[in-house]
């Protein structure tokens, strides 16, 4: 809840409980291509093959599918 820190005060305080997350649901064991794909909103695997040349943090050792295998997962 939040209240002005007395009446007619331009300052409010908030009111709030902590809340505990279950953490183990946040965590990314391995990015994958799938991962990175899905994330990125569904670039073309040119673009993921030649994102870590151009941004910074990219995985260098991401594995971008065959066209074959991309294909296939396609039509799943």
């Amino acid at each position: 809840m939040c209240k002005p820190r007395y009446n007619g005060s331009t300052i409010f305080i908030l009111e709030a409980t902590l809340v505990q997350l279950d953490k183990s649901a946040l965590v990314i064991y391995k990015v994958d291509y799938e991962l990175m794909h899905k994330c990125l909103r569904h670039p073309s695997k040119d673009v993921l093959t030649n994102a870590p040349n151009h941004v910074k943090g990219f995985p260098k050792d991401l594995e971008v599918p065959s066209s074959a295998a991309t294909v296939r997962l396609g039509s799943a």
